[in-house]
């Protein structure tokens, strides 16, 4: 990169970095605070006390008895529509069980101590992986850091553990392998991974993953049998509501299906668009792995096309767009790299607050992953030529 594109990469993060400081100071912060913590939280002391844990009401009752005891307000409660719910898979609450052990009021604080962390760590990774300090400003300017923090989303620490796999993994596959299978508590997140790990034949490290994401399960299982199912059905009820337009709705504004934006246009029953994410994941992660079979594709660039398929084609909001930044630094070629970054950049701009009357715009996110994933398959048939040519192949 010249100076002057240099220099205007370093403005263009400043700025974002920015926003991301004026929606921290923007934001109207109460004891409600983090709120996708409150979930496992309370979802952790349900297990404990032997309570149905995928209750909302039981939750809020418990959330109530905090607010009573601890001497505190909230803006909102658990329970609330279009707020929070009990929506993890089971063995999620493995890890927020030790924090019952204190209050919400200084829970809440340990877990964002957890998480900022959590965020110094995975900078420290993704600096090993790309050899360059722009990754950490990535990270401060990807809105969704903001959010994630905010909100003391697990996603912080699904990210660092796949990191953590991706530093293991030719050293101490089983190592590696444990990090995969605790990352398995935000399951959508750690498939793509799951498959380009089986591309590579890497047994060792999917099996300890399994083991280690079963035996989580199990600690949780063991005590409430009925869980599995429970969960299936919350995780179905959720899904409905996803797709059920409100104003106060912001889950559909924020979801990453291609589904969600069509959706908006056709009116299909919800069973449709399950079949349709279904089929969509199933042809595109076997075209992506056929294809880089057999062009011997580079591992960032089958990595990337498995992300973007998923965000494509599942449930994910804006912070799960962290995980575009591992297989973005990977990537060999320096053009391509840049091209990927201004692209993540440019997905970072606060475009729902520009044009927050616009319907459209509102889905902006679906229609990003999509040019996304077609400029990926643009940028890698332009590439493999090159790529053969430096010997980055796997």
């Amino acid at each position: 990169m010249s100076k002057w594109q240099q220099i205007t990469l370093f403005f263009g993060l400043g700025i974002l970095i920015a926003f991301n400081v004026f929606r921290w100071s923007q934001k109207d912060w109460d004891y409600a605070d983090p709120i996708d913590l409150r979930g496992l939280y309370l979802g952790a002391e349900l297990w404990e006390s032997g309570h149905d844990l995928y209750s909302d009401k039981a939750g809020a009752e418990l959330w109530n008895e905090h607010k009573e005891v601890e001497g505190f307000e909230s803006k909102t409660d658990f329970g609330d529509q279009w707020v929070s719910i009990m929506v993890y898979p089971p063995h999620a609450f493995v890890i927020s069980r030790p924090l019952i052990a204190f209050s919400w009021k200084t829970a809440r604080i340990i877990w964002w101590i957890i998480c900022i962390i959590l965020l110094f760590v995975s900078s420290y990774l993704l600096y090993e992986i790309s050899g360059n300090v722009l990754s950490i400003y990535l990270i401060l300017a990807f809105k969704g850091t903001f959010f994630a923090l905010a909100l003391g989303q697990p996603v912080l620490l699904v990210f660092c553990c796949l990191l953590l796999a991706m530093h293991f993994k030719d050293r101490r596959a089983y190592l590696a392998g444990i990090f995969l299978g605790i990352a398995m508590i935000k399951f959508n997140l750690v498939v793509p991974f799951g498959i380009w790990f089986l591309l590579q034949r890497r047994w060792s490290l999917l099996l300890t993953g399994a083991l280690t994401t079963a035996a989580m399960l199990l600690i949780v299982v063991w005590d409430q049998p009925e869980l599995i199912a429970q969960y299936s059905a919350k995780l179905s009820a959720y899904y409905e509501m996803i797709y059920q337009r409100d104003p106060e709705n912001i889950y559909t504004y924020s979801d990453s299906e291609l589904s969600m934006f069509l959706s908006n246009f056709i009116g299909r029953d919800i069973g449709f668009w399950k079949n349709f994410n279904a089929i969509g994941q199933l042809i595109s992660y076997s075209l992506i792995a056929w294809f880089s079979l057999k062009n011997k594709w580079h591992r960032s660039w089958t990595l990337l096309g498995l992300i973007l398929s998923s965000f494509l084609f599942t449930y994910h909001l804006s912070y799960d767009g962290l995980i575009l930044l591992i297989p973005i630094l990977m990537i060999p070629l320096k053009k391509s790299r840049w091209i990927a970054i201004f692209l993540f950049m440019v997905f970072s701009l606060p475009w729902n607050s520009v044009f927050h009357s616009s319907e459209l715009i509102k889905l902006n996110y679906p229609l990003f992953i999509t040019l996304g994933l077609l400029l990926f398959t643009f940028a890698k048939g332009k590439s493999t030529i090159e790529e053969s040519s430096i010997h980055t192949s796997t």
